[in-house]
């Protein structure tokens, strides 16, 4: 996971840029939770960032096509 830290002043640039970024994750987050079933939902509910839902669905989708063959 990465972290953003602030210069000791940051610009108003620096600040707007911040949180347009923060709130693209959630909008990520929110969209992939909207997407899936419940019995899906209630296993990716405790993942932390939209990236780490994308993994494990990935994850999920290759162990289902290597169960098929």
């Amino acid at each position: 996971m990465k972290f953003f830290f602030f210069p000791n002043n940051p610009t108003v640039a620096q600040i707007k840029n911040h949180k347009d970024r923060k709130q693209q994750k959630s909008k990520a987050k929110a969209s992939l939770f909207a997407a899936v079933s419940s019995s899906i939902f209630n296993r990716i509910m405790t993942k932390k960032t939209a990236k780490e839902i994308w993994d494990f669905f990935k994850k999920s989708m290759k162990e289902m096509k290597e169960s098929d063959v």
